[in-house]
């Protein structure tokens, strides 16, 4: 199973609607249909009824875990965002013979402070969702 088709299930939860669940992932709605029977057939399963359309027995077991697979997957692209988008440190300094060592205990700083920022938001999120 892919991200892409748990996202797929997800979005077609809230909607009710291949088209519109199509249309929100950016995607056209044969492809989404097609992912969601992918889906489907991997797990063994439908996961709606079509008409109307509606979760099945196995649809709303999976749903919890699907949205936990989803909110893992964002959580661990925002903390790469936020590690990958620390900028090398290349301190600044006038005087062109500044001593290396203050440049290397600015650069420390600069990066401890910026990761202490990381897990702060990370405790943050992770007690919003406890």
């Amino acid at each position: 199973m892919q991200l892409h088709q748990i996202r797929y299930f997800l979005a077609l939860c809230e909607e009710y609607n291949f088209t519109r669940a199509a249309r929100r992932s950016g995607v056209s709605q044969p492809s989404l249909t097609n992912a969601i029977s992918a889906l489907e057939e991997e797990l063994g399963g439908a996961l709606f009824q079509r008409r109307p359309l509606v979760l099945t027995t196995l649809g709303r077991a999976v749903q919890p875990y699907f949205k936990q697979i989803a909110e893992s997957a964002d959580h661990v692209q925002a903390v790469a965002r936020a590690l990958t988008d620390v900028a090398p440190c290349t301190p600044q300094y006038e005087d062109p013979h500044a001593p290396v060592g203050r440049a290397a205990v600015d650069c420390f700083t600069d990066h401890k402070r910026k990761a202490r920022a990381v897990r702060e938001r990370s405790r943050a999120k992770d007690a919003f969702e406890g």
